[in-house]
């Protein structure tokens, strides 16, 4: 007896217990409840199975049933917050695994174990959800009754359980719009969550903004960007006028020697086309970039390449080219430069991990918002001019199609000596067309003279060139823009839209002299000609003229351009095109290079306005704002530069990343609401979770013979499935036994004799008692009669055995009304089930 009283008044073995069941609460919403198994006194515990408690008031109890959802909440957030705030990582994966798609293959996985958890998060809210109306409302229809085991299905969603249960259940619109609303969110979330995490944890690569600042260009925006050249212009260096102007880079003609050897290499006009080497095939189709390796840079080492952007008739509808703004260029290349010094000097830090990674880029470009050349050369076909003819067919080029047509025109400028080699001249362009459309320039190309006929064939070309709105960008190594209004005929770069994004050009006489000078020639006999008609010597154009008696030259250029497919005219319009898109990109950078008066570079290379820096020059070309130049004295145009570097970054700027971040959000918000009601109302169940437990439920039941007639080979009609369905608590059937709860049909329920109550919270069901017991009750069909039942004590004595929440009458109909006479409300503890 010391001994039985000894442990009685120890508390330990009670809060022990205590205790293993909220570890088994913990583990079970986990679906770890296996591993508690593993504990020596879990194991001892959970030998045989005690009546359980199907709802149970205790915060503490609610709270650790709500660990499912602690994980994935917590992951969703880094998740979102990594996406939100961009993080670099560079051009590579950081990690002790240096395969990239390894690093992939794993950010992956980590992403289906999130996805599994926010799936088993969402189980545990669409679980409480059902138990809720089963236990407390007005009840689930049969087709929804498995929803928690199936709603991460899309399946489930087009099959007949579910139709059936929306479209014919007898409940309110209300009622099943909450439960068919709380399935297809479940459902929604449970397909999304995948994806969702995997566009969100798995970075890509990106465009990243590392930096950037506002600088200046010295001048003013006519000066910089004339369109009358023969009105306004920038000034030149005084050895652009010089005989060997062409070797600098300031200079129009600075491009010269890159046009000649990159044309006489390709052999892009000879007759035959076996003579035809590679790099004809770079130079032949749409897009092309043409490197001028001396432009703008043959000092300072900056800039290697100025790419110049063509595309060619034939393909399009025009022969055009994209050129760059030199002073622009040479302000970005001295940025670009500074740029990557100062990263290099950025240490790690945990606050800025980004941009300690900022010298780990996959590609690099600098850029700014600026306006640039865009020349566009039609040349007419070849027409043979005789010695005493000066009417020239030159095509006809509308401010905002393409060529159409040619008109002939008086050339006063033409050059009447006969010549041995190929001739050009600049003529003054004249309005042509209906709506007399003036281009900026003119040029008349004359091929070697027939000494017999004395003619020779001659090309009329016709030049359009515009300032169009673009972005300037450099990269380290090469130039480029990109023209902000792209055509819809990717063929072609000039496409103008009328406005003042695109402003027409005025080229004057002394601007073209500038591009075209002559040249020293090399043997004191040989003609003196310009760098184009070098350039156009050396490309091969006049090859083939005057070796077939049969036809004039004018006829044989005709002819090669059909049989051949080599379409000499149209080669002279890429030439043209270049050559002035070339010059043009050339135009003002003697504002900002660093010369003095005999073409030296200067040691420092400033701009000749003074490269002068701000305080926080580095770190503002880092952050990529604030100031980082002293305007220059006198007339300037401000410019904004932004640095961009590619590599693996996290960072939403798709419409997916925005759709995944709204998907986590939308669970982070049911969890969290789920938490916050089960933590207010104190009151939770963790019943029924798993298919065994529903599947022991529905065999410890009674039959609907009713609801569920001649269901037993399956069911075809939706309404079966709309059937209610409740769980209530029944009777003991022996004086030895306990009440447990059971899933019964509401039609079953109407014709049954034997009587239970309900569960804790549920409305009282219209199927009373007969007298005026205010006792709630419900009855099923009894297997063979009431259960006989003892004095009023003894039933109050079982009652309290009961660990129920609820006022449970088990009981007869003057049985209950005795025990509320007697006793009052009794046995208000937990309803159990089994």
């Amino acid at each position: 007896m010391l001994g039985v009283g000894s442990r009685t008044c120890n508390p330990f073995p009670r809060i022990l217990e205590a205790r293993t069941e909220a570890m088994f609460d913990t583990l079970r919403s986990l679906g770890l409840e296996s591993v508690a198994h593993l504990w020596p006194y879990g194991r001892s515990a959970k030998k045989r199975e005690d009546p359980k408690a199907v709802i149970e008031k205790s915060r503490g109890l609610a709270l650790s049933r709500c660990a499912i959802h602690i994980l994935p909440i917590c992951v969703s957030i880094v998740i979102i917050s990594i996406s939100t705030i961009n993080i670099y990582l560079g051009r590579t994966l950081r990690g002790s695994i240096a395969s990239i798609a390894v690093n992939i293959a794993l950010l992956q996985g980590a992403a289906k174990m999130q996805e599994l958890l926010i799936v088993g998060s969402t189980t545990a809210v669409v679980m409480h959800v059902l138990r809720h109306e089963l236990v407390s409302g007005d009840g689930v229809p049969f087709g929804l009754l498995g929803g928690g085991f199936q709603f991460s299905g899309l399946g489930y969603f087009w099959a007949p359980e579910f139709w059936g249960a929306v479209l014919h259940a007898p409940l309110t619109f209300r009622k099943k719009a909450t439960l068919a609303g709380t399935l297809l969110v479940a459902g929604l979330i449970a397909v999304a969550a995948g994806p969702s995490c995997a566009i969100l944890l798995v970075p890509r690569e990106q465009t990243w903004n590392a930096g950037g600042g506002t600088f200046y260009l010295p001048g003013t925006n006519d000066t910089l960007w004339s369109t009358d050249f023969t009105s306004v212009m920038a000034p030149f260096d005084e050895f652009c006028f010089w005989p060997n102007a062409s070797s600098y880079a300031t200079c129009p003609s600075g491009g010269y020697a890159d046009l000649w050897s990159t044309f006489g290499m390709a052999g892009l006009a000879r007759n035959k086309p076996a003579e035809l080497d590679w790099t004809a095939a770079q130079l032949s189709g749409s897009d092309t970039k043409i490197a001028m390796r001396s432009s703008l840079t043959d000092w300072t080492r900056l800039t290697n390449f100025a790419q110049i952007e063509l595309a060619t008739r034939g393909v399009g509808c025009q022969t055009s080219a994209v050129g760059i703004h030199g002073p622009t260029t040479v302000m970005l290349a001295r940025l670009m430069n500074d740029w990557f010094d100062a990263v290099l000097q950025i240490p790690y830090s945990p606050s800025w991990p980004s941009k300690s990674e900022y010298k780990y880029w996959d590609t690099r470009v600098i850029k700014v918002a600026s306006r640039v050349p865009v020349v566009r050369v039609a040349c007419s076909d070849a027409q043979n001019l005789s010695s005493f003819n000066s009417n020239v067919q030159f095509p006809v080029l509308p401010a905002y199609t393409c060529p159409t047509g040619t008109q002939g025109v008086q050339v006063l400028e033409v050059n009447q000596a006969s010549s041995s080699h190929v001739r050009t001249t600049w003529v003054r362009p004249m309005p042509l067309g209906p709506d007399n459309s003036a281009s900026s320039a003119a040029l008349l190309l004359e091929a070697p003279w027939d000494q017999q006929s004395r003619s020779r064939a001659v090309l009329g070309c016709s030049i359009d060139t515009r300032w169009a709105e673009a972005d300037a960008k450099f990269d380290g190594n090469d130039a480029w823009s990109t023209t902000n209004d792209q055509c819809s005929n990717y063929w072609t770069h000039f496409c103008p839209s009328k406005g003042p994004s695109w402003s027409p050009i005025t080229l004057s006489s002394q601007w073209l002299q500038l591009l075209t000078p002559f040249t020293v020639p090399v043997d004191p006999g040989e003609p003196n000609m310009t760098t184009l008609e070098n350039i156009l010597t050396n490309a091969g154009i006049a090859k083939g003229l005057g070796l077939d008696a049969t036809r004039t030259d004018t006829e044989l250029w005709n002819y090669v351009n059909v049989t051949s497919g080599l379409n000499i005219t149209t080669t002279v319009e890429r030439m043209l095109a270049l050559l002035v898109a070339d010059g043009l990109s050339r135009y003002g950078t003697s504002l900002v290079y660093g010369l003095d008066d005999s073409g030296v570079i200067e040691p420092n290379w400033p701009n000749r306005s003074g490269w002068n820096q701000t305080k926080t020059y580095a770190k503002n070309l880092i952050n990529g704002r604030g100031q980082l130049l002293f305007p220059p004295t006198g007339d300037f145009v401000t410019q904004e530069a932004k640095v961009e570097i590619t590599g693996y970054v996290f960072m939403a700027t798709a419409f997916t990343d925005y759709l995944a971040i709204a998907i986590l959000c939308l669970h982070l918000a049911i969890a969290l609401a789920h938490t916050l009601i089960l933590m207010v109302r104190g009151t939770s169940s963790g019943c029924w979770d798993t298919i065994a437990e529903l599947f022991t439920l529905l065999v410890n039941s009674p039959p609907a013979p009713i609801a569920l007639r001649n269901t037993c080979a399956g069911i075809r009609s939706l309404r079966t499935y709309a059937k209610i369905t409740t769980i209530r608590a029944m009777a003991p059937e022996s004086d030895n036994s306990i009440a447990h709860v059971v899933l019964c049909f509401d039609e079953d329920e109407r014709a049954t004799t034997f009587r239970m109550s309900e569960l804790p919270g549920r409305l009282a069901s219209p199927y009373q008692f007969e007298s005026g017991s205010s006792e709630p009750a419900a009855s099923f069909r009894s297997r063979n009669s009431e259960p006989s039942l003892r004095g009023v004590d003894d039933q109050v004595s079982i009652l309290r055995s009961i660990r129920d929440d609820a006022s449970v009458a088990f009981a007869t109909k003057k049985l209950v009304i005795e025990v509320g006479r007697k006793y009052g409300d009794v046995g208000r503890r937990r309803s159990t089930g089994g």
